[in-house]
């Protein structure tokens, strides 16, 4: 695990970062010697394209400019979100815009996150949407991404 001083100062640095943009998880996965971090903030939905763009990257190139960080990515969204987003067995429905006609996800359902040390981290557990049963995970993969090709 990531050193509690980086975690807050990879933290610092992103919330301090930009006014119009709200820390929404960070990820230190140990990378040979150095770290991978992964990086979400959220921003207005409204946001023009290449304003929320020029925030990410340029966070991006800050925290890669740390002595311990081999990579950085920074994934911005336009809302929080109560699910691991960057989790395969999460239903593609509860990562778009749709997951506001869903009925919200409980402890039971999507990858519920939960927060530690002022970082937030994922917790996995399984979910299954309303009225339907839970695929096998490959297949499932497979239904989603075919869904998205079709529509």
């Amino acid at each position: 695990m990531a050193d509690p001083d980086f975690l807050e100062l990879v933290r610092e640095m992103a919330e301090t970062h930009d006014p119009n943009a709200t820390l929404d998880q960070i990820r230190a996965y140990h990378f040979g010697p150095r770290f991978l971090v992964e990086i979400e903030i959220v921003m207005q939905p409204d946001t023009p394209l290449r304003e929320s763009h020029d925030v990410g990257i340029v966070l991006q190139h800050k925290i890669e400019r740390l002595e311990q960080v081999e990579r950085c990515f920074v994934h911005v969204d336009y809302q929080e979100r109560d699910v691991d987003d960057h989790d395969p067995m999460t239903p593609l429905a509860y990562k778009t815009q749709q997951a506001a006609t869903l009925p919200p996800p409980d402890s039971k359902s999507p990858k519920i996150r939960s927060t530690s040390g002022g970082a937030t981290f994922s917790q996995s557990v399984n979910i299954t949407l309303p009225d339907q049963q839970a695929p096998e995970p490959a297949a499932a993969a497979v239904k989603e991404f075919s869904d998205c090709l079709v529509a």
